[in-house]
């Protein structure tokens, strides 16, 4: 079975520099203090990191037009968002190799994700684990999934390794500016119920996330559930493989996907990144990179 082809894009670290993330930081200061109010969709006006638009509206799953000032990212952990799909962003010192530098070295097309319905689901696709629907509906159809990868060449008992890992997953709906992020929600959750500051949407004990078509949810993802009730010794899954150790599932019946993302241990965040109308551009997973040296790491704090 093949996904659908979808205009590829490769960026690469020219190698002609790091980039320093104090600008990143210097540049969601400026426009956040900057930019210009927009009306979003919703009804309300926002600036930078809006309320913005629900496709589906509030009776739909959807968050309405209500104050969700307190899931805007902070300046800092917006500027890790940009940075981490930036090639030639370094992200840190790999951990026991103090003289090697952790860079993003590309950002490559992974595979097309049909979400038919428009109503997309993250999460880990294997049985007892969390995954949700998020509040905020996407045009339905095909839209391009992306991963930004590191790179980290270093040595060990005299085998040379490359380093490559992913620094982030996103799924592109528009191909439009990200002028602000904010954590994406559930369809159960409003942002007037949540604690300040609370960051937990859904938690993984795999290391592995998906996006897929929520209302076909149970049938994508009964390769992972059959393939953990199958007793050892283990074959396969019945999944598509892609790049980077990636899986796909198709859903013949419905025309619906699901892309596996890799996603941190533990608590896993949502980013929905807007334009500057407050339309969604972009869904993105970003987990701290393991590999990372946690005293060097510049992932910050969501509310930084």
């Amino acid at each position: 079975m093949r996904l659908p082809s979808a205009r590829a894009t490769v960026s690469q670290h020219p190698g002609s520099g790091l980039q320093d993330f104090g600008q990143f930081v210097l540049l969601r200061f400026a426009a956040s203090l900057g930019s210009p109010p927009s009306r979003c969709h919703g009804g309300g006006a926002a600036t930078m990191g809006c309320a913005g638009s629900n496709a589906g509206g509030k009776g739909a799953g959807g968050v309405g037009s209500v104050d969700r000032s307190r899931l805007v990212a902070g300046p800092r952990m917006a500027a890790y968002l940009e940075a981490a799909f930036t090639p030639g962003t370094r992200l840190g010192m790999l951990a026991d190799y103090p003289d090697v530098s952790v860079v993003v070295h590309e950002v490559t097309f992974v595979t097309a994700v049909r979400v038919p319905s428009g109503r997309l689901a993250v999460g880990c696709p294997f049985p007892g684990e969390e995954w949700l629907e998020l509040a905020e509906r996407i045009p339905s159809g095909v839209h391009r999934m992306e991963v930004a990868w590191t790179r980290a060449p270093y040595v060990f008992m005299d085998e040379a390794f490359e380093g490559r890992e992913s620094a982030g997953c996103r799924l592109i709906i528009r191909d439009e500016p990200v002028a602000g992020w904010e954590m994406g929600l559930g369809v159960e959750r409003q942002p007037g119920n949540m604690p300040a500051r609370e960051v937990k949407e859904f938690g993984i004990d795999t290391g592995m996330g998906c996006f897929a078509d929520a209302p076909s949810w149970e049938s994508l993802t009964e390769p992972f559930r059959r393939f953990r009730e199958t007793p050892f010794p283990r074959g396969p899954r019945d999944t598509i493989s892609l790049p980077g150790g990636l899986e796909a599932v198709h859903e013949p019946a419905t025309g619906a996907d699901l892309v596996t993302v890799v996603a941190a241990e533990g608590v896993t965040t949502v980013w929905l990144g807007r334009t500057a109308r407050g339309d969604i551009a972009t869904v993105a997973v970003v987990p701290r990179v393991e590999s990372v040296d946690p005293s060097t790491c510049i992932y910050p704090n969501p509310w930084e």
